[in-house]
């Protein structure tokens, strides 16, 4: 057995001691020549396999389904079917350990954790996924779950105490924040509360802390990561979090434990919007997000972090470059909406931009086009192409007072043609950025009034399900593309869109106001339309494609080439390959629930 096998790698990191030994007995290294079939459909192999160096195809008749290269291994899936599904033929000089089938099988049924590993469901995959991107100094501390952090105890305080026993009491007890009450709720008093009240507000200090405390605490659970803490920390301006455990306070989580590396970076870019004064400022506040992203999804940080935190700051820059260029009266007579993917806060890297914007009835602002035209050649200058369906504040028709937003959403349910369905899905998935948001929250109210009762039009707008077909064969093996995009699979059609219109044609039905599809399949879930193991599985499919997806447009912009949604099969490796087809399949699945639900076997 030679010494270099590694024991450190996933599976073989879960081996026992004495299993340890038993491969080391057994295993022997093997060369395979280029175009030699190893293993054959059907037959039960005699040796399992693990990749040193070279490729080996998975194929179905002609078909590639997989390519293996250094690390993986082949056929773990006699554990489930009995024998080879694929022939798997070497496409470059191959050298592999191998170890005998029986070792191999009895490996499996003796040691559980080494079996979960073939057998393990797309959540796990994923979670291994990220572990792997993960290097040993990805994120620090930011990886621990927030139970596991140095948390406060909760001190309370009464009410009534003045604000010099508050003081008082943080500094005997080592605090920085207390909990108390205001008007019989839960509240929260902080050292710079106390502070403003003293110094500032010059309160007299005999002051009931009640009456400066903030009664609605920003929670977080005790299961999440650091990371994600954090996250909310900047979203919401805060440096204190209320930690709960099965509902119960436990603690709070103070800046000084969770802003690292993260927040730290993206306090940085949010105080460079801020401060911005032009355009080019922006421009590189833009720069230094991407950045962001990128070392974020190197260091393994989950996609629903870097996404959240990716959509925020780019929201951040929407609303800082409209304060520029807009005059004061129109930005507060005005909502600036963000559409689509940016308005779902599902975008990672810059696409084309969606935006518009509702403008209140009567205001008269003769600036209004020229701001409008500035405001997108702002965002092209800050990395966010022009909208092809020129789906943009320089077009009137996503320009308007809200009247006119009015009377477009009738037009698009009475006449409810192939681009008026779209044009519902991106109004549909719009967020406010800046502005006056109760007229967004007015259009919308009035598209569900419309929309309510109508099953005609949800099962018109659910149909666009079927826009596409799922890259995947009668057997479940992956189907590329031939020609320019050879070996690749478009994740977007085949994946994303699937999931993101399945969930956004049951929640505009259900008449629900979330933007985000992951916020709507939990509503949709408390409504009953899933059950939690399918949610899960949903919620781990997306964020699965999403992370593929955000690791191939990486790799293009590294090589200097424009953003697709193509991955390439060659590229990835056996976990990401078994990420993607879990994925899909999942997808596949919920459009079929959507087409039972909406009844579209009848059109």
């Amino acid at each position: 057995m030679p010494q270099a096998f590694d024991f450190s790698s996933p599976p073989f990191d879960r081996l026992r001691p004495a299993e340890v030994e038993r491969v080391e007995r057994v295993v022997d290294i093997v060369f395979l020549r280029e175009r030699q079939t190893v293993l054959k459909a059907g037959d039960l192999p005699d040796w399992f396999y693990v990749i040193i160096k070279g490729a080996i195809e998975e194929r179905a008749g002609d078909e590639i389904v997989a390519l293996h290269g250094e690390g993986d291994s082949f056929d773990s899936e006699v554990l489930i079917h009995g024998a080879c599904r694929h022939d798997f033929v070497v496409r470059e000089e191959a050298i592999c350990y191998r170890l005998p089938i029986e070792d191999f099988v009895e490996l499996t049924a003796n040691n559980p954790a080494f079996a979960a590993f073939f057998l393990r469901d797309i959540s796990h995959k994923l979670e291994t996924l990220m572990q792997r991107r993960a290097g040993p100094g990805a994120l620090g501390a930011l990886a621990v779950r927030v139970g596991h952090a140095s948390l406060h105890p909760p001190v309370k305080i009464a009410p009534g105490a003045t604000l010099h026993e508050a003081a008082v009491t943080m500094h005997e007890r080592g605090q920085r924040a207390l909990l108390t009450e205001q008007d019989g709720r839960p509240a929260i008093v902080t050292g710079v509360d106390l502070t403003r009240a003293a110094v500032r507000e010059r309160r007299p200090l005999e002051t009931p802390v009640g009456e400066i405390a903030h009664p609605e605490l920003i929670t977080v659970d005790a299961d999440e990561s650091l990371a994600e803490a954090a996250l909310l920390m900047a979203r919401r301006k805060v440096r204190h979090l209320v930690v709960r455990q099965n509902g119960e306070i436990i603690g709070i989580l103070d800046a000084a434990n969770a802003l690292a590396s993260l927040a730290s970076q993206s306090d940085v870019i949010g105080a460079q919007i801020e401060r911005a004064t032009e355009i080019g400022d922006l421009a590189e506040a833009s720069e230094a997000v991407t950045r962001l992203i990128v070392q974020l999804h190197g260091s393994g940080t989950k996609v629903e972090v870097v996404t959240s935190l990716a959509s925020d700051l780019n929201a951040r820059i929407a609303a800082r470059l409209w304060s520029l260029v807009a005059p004061p009266n129109l930005v507060q007579s005005s909502c600036l909406v963000l559409m689509g993917s940016e308005g779902r806060h599902e975008q990672i890297l810059k696409t084309d931009q969606d935006n518009g914007l509702i403008v209140a009835d009567g205001c008269d602002e003769p600036g209004l086009a020229e701001a409008a035209r500035r405001f997108t050649e702002g965002m092209i200058a800050c990395g966010f192409p022009a909208c092809p369906g020129e789906v943009m504040l320089r077009n009137p028709a996503w320009t308007k007072p809200l009247a006119a937003w009015r009377d477009s959403i009738r037009d698009w349910l009475a006449s409810p043609s192939e681009q008026a369905l779209m044009d519902v899905a991106i109004f549909y998935d719009g967020s406010a950025a800046a502005g006056d948001e109760t007229l967004l929250a007015q259009a919308k109210d009035f598209l569900l009034e419309q929309v309510a009762g109508n099953q005609a039009f949800c099962a018109r707008f659910a149909r666009a399900i079927d826009a596409f077909e799922t890259p995947l064969g009668i057997l479940g093996n992956l189907i590329v593309g031939k020609g320019e995009h050879k070996d690749e699979i478009d994740i977007k059609k085949g994946g994303v869109f699937p999931i993101v219109h399945g969930i956004r044609a049951l929640a505009l039905e259900q008449g629900l106001r979330e933007t985000g599809t992951i916020a709507r399949l939990r509503r949709l879930t408390e409504a009953g339309l899933f059950d939690k193991a399918q949610a899960s599985q949903i919620g781990d499919a997306f964020a699965a494609l999403l992370g593929l997806r955000l690791q191939a447009r990486i790799e293009r912009m590294r090589l200097h080439l424009p953003l697709d949604n193509f991955v390439r099969l060659p590229e990835l490796s056996k976990l990401e390959r078994d990420l993607l087809k879990d994925s899909l399949q999942i997808a596949k699945k919920l459009k079929e629930i959507v087409r039972h639900h909406f009844h579209l076997g009848m059109f």
